[in-house]
Formats: structure tokens, C-alpha cells, sequence
């Protein structure tokens, strides 16, 4: 451990010991609910932050809810600590700008806002330290965080196909020829080798009339995915339009088939759905990049929740 840790550590210590002694020796009914890096987050804070004045009125909140806001706290704590290591700060002048949007976009004087403001139990000092909050966070996420987003037409269309439309909205059409087996020697070496030509471009009506076995090409329109057999289902599931799948073995020979289209019954083609897709895909995979973020500020500084 470097000698700025240990120091670090024992300031720690001794804020500790002195707020403590504090505690016994003046009667205050107040204790350290969490330690977040340098800072020592109070029940106090707390109650604030959950609009309570005393322990009783404490007790009646549950306890997920007295988390969650505790959570909160020191995710605000630790993002203030971040951003002063970075040398990010927030000027009087970007909460005075806010604040200015806010009473613009609802059209409301300063007094108005302030009365509000009291009906929630916060003073104008609390709502700019809301807004100070909230501009770091945004200044972090656009230092640390966007830039490791990334979003390709491939992500998006897989997010489509697996978050968005279900088995029975995917339709497919597709070329399949089968190959029924007779039993015949080298028959499985047969058909690997008519696989291999189909690999090369050949064309599976083609393929039919080459082959000796007794096969059959046959041409599949819009069938809902969810209603094809196991075996097809398993290889179809990742192809795209125009793409030839695995050979297929079932239970009376093999099939060979090419994907050719896909549509979604009831939804919006991946097309029409794209931008909107995008702007659901970035604020969620934003949002996990922000929670990883998160994750390693709490092995960055040291967290200790006492609630």
C-alpha cells in the first residue's frame, strides 16, 4: 500500500474517533451511515435527503427505500471526488443557466421555483446542489464514458431481432433442399460433397437434378419461425437474408437451405425501426457503461455502508 493510502487511511481513523467522541460527548443524536472516499456521509444527510425530521419518521420508511437513497449519496460523493481528481468543476454561472431553463420551460419566476421547491421540503441551495450533481455526472459521462460507446448497424439489427421482436413476429422464407437417406454407401460422403458445391455457388435446384439420391427442392414463403422443426430453428437463428445455413441432419436424411428473407408481422421493419432503435439501444448500453463506471469508483475509493 503507498504511503498516500496509509496516510489517507489514518485521517480517516481520527475523523472517525473525534466524530465519535463528538457524538458521546455533546448528545447528538447523529451517527456515520456510510463512508464514501474522504467523505463521511451522515444519518442526518440521509433524513434529509429521504424528507425526514426525526427517527421515528425514519422507521416508517422501508428499508429498500433507505438504501436505494443512501446508494444515491454515495454514488453523488464518490462522482464529486472523481471529478475533482480529473479537474472537472461545475461554475455558479452552469446552475444559474439551468436554473434559467428550468423557470423558462415551465414558465415560472424565481420566487414561484423557490415555493415549489419548499413544498418538496428543499431550499434553492439544495436544488443547485441537485443541478451542480447532475452537471459533474454529465461532464463524466462525457469524459469517461461515451467515448467507449460504440454502435453499428450489426448491433442494432441483433438488439432488434433479440430484444424487440419475439419467435411469433419472425417470419422466414427460405430455399431448402432435402436429401432423403436410401441407405446407400458413401451416402453421408455424398452429401457432404453436395454441401461443398453449394458452399461454392451452386444453386440447390441445381444441386437436385446432380445429385442420385432421391431429393426434393422446395421453396418455403413466410413461415413463423417459431413453428419450424428443432433442428432448423437451431440453424437459422443467427443467419441473415441471402446467407446458405449448416447442412441439417434429421431423422430421414439432410437438408441443405439458403435464409431468404426475414420480415416481422405487426412490428416495423428493422429499417423503419432504426433510428428509434438507436436511441433505445444508446440510452440503455449507456446507462450499463455508467453502472460499470460506478463499480470500479467503488474499488477506486474506499465505500462502507453502516445503515
Amino acid at each position: 500500500m503507498g504511503k498516500n493510502k496509509v496516510f489517507k487511511k489514518l485521517i480517516l481513523s481520527l475523523l472517525l474517533f473525534l466524530f465519535f467522541t463528538y457524538e458521546i460527548n455533546a448528545g447528538v443524536i447523529d451517527r456515520i451511515v456510510a463512508i464514501a472516499g474522504d467523505d463521511l456521509i451522515l444519518l442526518s444527510n440521509l433524513k434529509k435527503s429521504l424528507l425526514v425530521k426525526n427517527n421515528d419518521d425514519l422507521t416508517k420508511i422501508p428499508k429498500e427505500k433507505q438504501e436505494l437513497v443512501l446508494d444515491e449519496l454515495i454514488e453523488r460523493s464518490l462522482l464529486s471526488q472523481k471529478a475533482k481528481k480529473l479537474g472537472i468543476s461545475v461554475l455558479e454561472k452552469e446552475i444559474d443557466e439551468e436554473i434559467e431553463n428550468v423557470k423558462n420551460a415551465n414558465n415560472i419566476t424565481t420566487e414561484v421555483l423557490i415555493e415549489a421547491l419548499k413544498k418538496e421540503g428543499l431550499t434553492l441551495e439544495d436544488y443547485r446542489n441537485i443541478i451542480r450533481h447532475q452537471i459533474i455526472k454529465a461532464k463524466i459521462i462525457s469524459r469517461e464514458i461515451r467515448p467507449n460507446l460504440y454502435i453499428t448497424d450489426e448491433l442494432l439489427r441483433s438488439y432488434y431481432e433479440k430484444e424487440i421482436a419475439g419467435e411469433d413476429q419472425k417470419h422466414i422464407s427460405f430455399d431448402v433442399l432435402t436429401i432423403y437417406d436410401d441407405k446407400s454407401p458413401g451416402f453421408e460422403e455424398d452429401i457432404k460433397e453436395l454441401y461443398k458445391s453449394a458452399k461454392n455457388g451452386a444453386s440447390l435446384p441445381d444441386l437436385e437434378t446432380k445429385t442420385k439420391h432421391n431429393a426434393l427442392f422446395s421453396s418455403v414463403e413466410s413461415i413463423k419461425f417459431s413453428e419450424l422443426a428443432p433442428e432448423l430453428k437451431d440453424a437459422m437463428k443467427d443467419l441473415k437474408e441471402n446467407q446458405l445455413g449448416p447442412l441439417v441432419r434429421f431423422s430421414q436424411g439432410f437438408q441443405i437451405f439458403i435464409l431468404k428473407k426475414i420480415t416481422y408481422k405487426g412490428l416495423k421493419s428493422f429499417e423503419e425501426a432504426k433510428e428509434e432503435l438507436k436511441k433505445t439501444y444508446t440510452k440503455e448500453r449507456l446507462n450499463k457503461l455508467y453502472q460499470d463506471y460506478l463499480t470500479e469508483l467503488k474499488k477506486e475509493f474506499y465505500v462502507e455502508k453502516r445503515l
